[in-house]
C-alpha cells in the first residue's frame, strides 16, 4: 500500500519540477530579407564584433532591478546578444547604404574600413525602460582619414511584461542605434 503512495508523490514531483517550453528569440534583421548585391568594386566595411558588458553578452535574456539581474525562465537569445546586435546593426547598414560591402564576418581581404561598436550600458528594467549608451567609431584604412567617433545615448520604453515583449523593446532600441550610425561618405567612395 504504501508503494502506489511513494509512486504517486514522485509523479506529483516530477511534474511539479516541469518547465514551461523555452523559446528561442533573435533581434532579427532590418530589411525584408532581400539580398542586396554591392556593385562591383564597391568600397568594404567590416563591422568588428560588439562589445557589451560581460553579464549582458549571453544567450539570457535579462531585466534590471537596481544591482539585480533577472534571467527569464522561458525564453533565451538564439545566438549571444553582441552577435545578435551586430547582424542587425549590419542589416540595418546594408539596407540604407546598398552601395558599399558591409559584412559583420570576416571578409576575404582586408576591408577599406572598420565600424567598431561598444555598448558600454544595455539595462532593461522591470517597468519597461530600456537604455542604451554606446560608443562607435569608423576606422578607415587610408591614414589620410579622418577616424569617426560618436557616443550614443538610447532610452526606449514598452512591455516587458513576456519574453516576446523584452525582444521587442531591445530590438528597438538597437534599431536606434543603428540609424544613428552615419558612414562619411568621402572615406567609402568606390574604387
Amino acid at each position: 500500500m504504501i508503494r502506489p503512495l511513494y509512486v504517486a508523490v514522485a509523479l506529483l514531483g516530477l511534474s511539479a519540477c516541469a518547465a514551461p517550453p523555452l523559446k528561442l528569440y533573435t533581434l532579427g534583421y532590418a530589411s525584408d530579407g532581400a539580398v542586396m548585391t554591392p556593385p562591383r568594386g564597391a568600397p568594404s566595411l567590416q563591422i568588428a564584433q560588439v562589445m557589451l558588458p560581460d553579464y549582458l553578452d549571453t544567450q539570457d535574456m535579462v531585466v534590471r532591478d537596481d544591482a539585480v539581474i533577472h534571467r527569464s525562465a522561458s525564453g533565451r537569445w538564439a545566438e549571444r546578444l553582441s552577435v545578435g546586435i551586430g547582424e542587425l546593426v549590419t542589416s540595418g547598414l546594408q539596407a540604407r547604404y546598398p552601395g558599399i560591402d558591409i559584412a559583420s564576418q570576416r571578409l576575404p581581404v582586408p576591408a577599406d574600413a572598420r565600424l567598431d561598436i561598444n555598448v558600454e550600458r544595455f539595462d532593461v528594467t522591470q517597468d519597461g525602460r530600456a537604455l542604451l549608451d554606446a560608443t562607435w567609431s569608423f576606422a578607415p584604412m587610408d591614414p589620410k582619414q579622418p577616424i569617426v567617433r560618436k557616443r550614443v545615448h538610447i532610452e526606449e520604453h514598452g512591455s516587458v511584461g513576456t519574453d516576446a515583449g523584452l525582444a521587442a523593446l531591445m530590438r528597438r532600441a538597437v534599431q536606434d542605434l543603428g540609424g544613428q550610425i552615419a558612414l562619411p561618405s568621402a572615406a567609402l567612395t568606390a574604387r
